[in-house]
């Protein structure tokens, strides 16, 4: 479902409180020697920040596209920074088109992978969605967002509804990039890719919103989107 007809959802579907684990948090470092937290969350070990890599995991460059029509025109990877301003780097990562997740030259660093749409089935069963709720789209539990959003409001526009960052997970509000090249969002969501076989006509994300406390697991055929992206630790 289009990203832009959840700017204003509110609504969602409460289910129980859920324990999230203990959390385990070490360090990973990727080929362009950027080192980001790391937090275990049930059986999962996922980067706690945005990835912001510039290169594949083998040493290709990844390019940068800051033109609005050559970004919705690309059929191959690349990033950009939000609203192309490389001061957003250091706290936002990047972000990335369908094309540079599903790559064959890898984007996630050694012993990763960008995490699947079964990673993020995985991390939300984990923290109580029930399973009735996993396979649906748009907006699902009440509290389950909340707990992978930074508290507070120095990065999230009130109320920053339900955010406890109870997982650790610690998801900040980085916005998105469309196909004609304008950026939105930042300060009111996070979206992130979940990758998906390149045969699939479909690409899927996750999105978190300011004003609710649930995760909106959505589909499109929009590679050009530009999504943030967290990388999960291969079992």
């Amino acid at each position: 479902m289009p990203v832009r007809q959840y700017l204003k959802e509110n609504a969602s579907v409460p289910v129980g409180d859920a324990p999230y684990g203990s959390r385990e948090e070490k360090t990973l470092r990727d080929i362009d020697n950027n080192v980001y937290p790391t937090v275990k969350i049930g059986k999962q070990v996922w980067m706690a920040e945005n990835l912001r890599v510039r290169h594949y995991r083998d040493g290709c460059p990844i390019p940068q596209l800051r033109d609005g029509t050559a970004w919705g025109y690309a059929t191959s990877g690349a990033f950009c920074y939000y609203n192309n301003d490389a001061r957003n780097l250091s706290e936002y990562g990047l972000l990335y088109n369908g094309y540079a997740v599903n790559d064959r030259h890898l984007l996630a660093p050694e012993g990763w992978h960008v995490a699947t749409e079964d990673d993020w089935l995985a991390l939300e069963k984990h923290m109580g969605l029930l399973d009735e709720s996993l396979g649906r789209y748009g907006f699902r539990g009440d509290h389950q967002g909340g707990a992978l959003k930074d508290t507070g409001f120095d990065h999230w526009c009130r109320p920053n509804h339900n955010a406890s960052n109870s997982s650790g997970f610690k998801a900040l509000p980085s916005g998105f990039r469309l196909g004609y090249g304008l950026f939105e969002g930042r300060g009111l969501m996070a979206i992130f890719w979940a990758a998906t076989k390149q045969r699939e006509k479909t690409v899927r994300y996750r999105y978190l919103h300011y004003a609710n406390g649930g995760i909106c697991r959505c589909h499109s055929t929009d590679l050009y989107l530009g999504l943030s992206v967290r990388c999960v630790k291969n079992s």
